[in-house]
């Protein structure tokens, strides 16, 4: 199970070029653009037709604690402040108010998860946190990306523009490359929100480090 998370994983760090023209969302589609995501659906398929925790399990000793590999969705999701953490300009665009649910927003869930990564630095401690977010990213999502519907290729925008100062060369190699890529593509093609400038002003509040003397 967590051997098809890694090699979902390694396929995301994969990139084929250092040439934004070269990579998704500004390539033309081909079959592996967005491989990676796809293969976050085959965990999720695996885990239910396996049921690794059920007692007859031979995983179920080893998987005591559910909470460490689960995929169900967290608790803070349904939290009040888990809507009222994304950026207020960023609910416009996306149509999110306060009584805006799951099942009715397809992009609700993964704005609600970058919100509470938005101010975090990609480092080891926290990689599990970034990598979240393509756990939870839906096959309703993944279409309109497939499609590079602009509000869904923003969203991806977004996470990559999160991790492109981080620890994790391997990650950040592609947040900078396809984050590029991105920018151009919303530039070019979208302009009822102005989504690029939108995308250039989510800068992360994080705090000064204080200089060792």
């Amino acid at each position: 199970m967590e051997t098809a998370f890694v090699v979902g994983a390694a396929s995301m760090w994969c990139v084929n070029s250092d040439k934004a023209e070269e990579v998704w969302p500004l390539k033309p589609r081909d079959s592996v653009n967005l491989r990676w995501l796809k293969l976050c659906d085959g965990k999720r398929a695996l885990w239910k037709i396996a049921d690794p925790i059920r007692p007859d399990s031979i995983f179920h000793d080893a998987l005591k604690d559910r909470n460490a590999y689960t995929i169900a969705l967290p608790d803070w999701v349904k939290e009040p402040d888990a809507i009222a953490r994304i950026p207020p300009h960023i609910k416009w665009i996306f149509g999110v108010t306060a009584t805006s649910k799951i099942d009715d927003n397809v992009y609700l869930l993964t704005l609600m998860i970058l919100s509470r990564l938005q101010n975090e630095r990609l480092t080891h401690a926290t990689a599990q946190s970034f990598l979240q977010v393509i756990l939870f990213v839906t096959p309703e999502l993944v279409r309109l990306l497939e499609c590079k519907d602009p509000q869904a290729v923003f969203i991806i925008g977004w996470w990559f523009k999160m991790m492109d100062d981080g620890d994790l060369w391997w990650m950040v190699s592609k947040a900078k490359i396809e984050g590029r890529a991105i920018r151009i593509l919303l530039e070019k093609e979208e302009s009822m929100f102005g989504l690029a400038q939108v995308l250039d002003d989510l800068v992360p509040e994080r705090p000064v480090q204080q200089e060792q003397p």
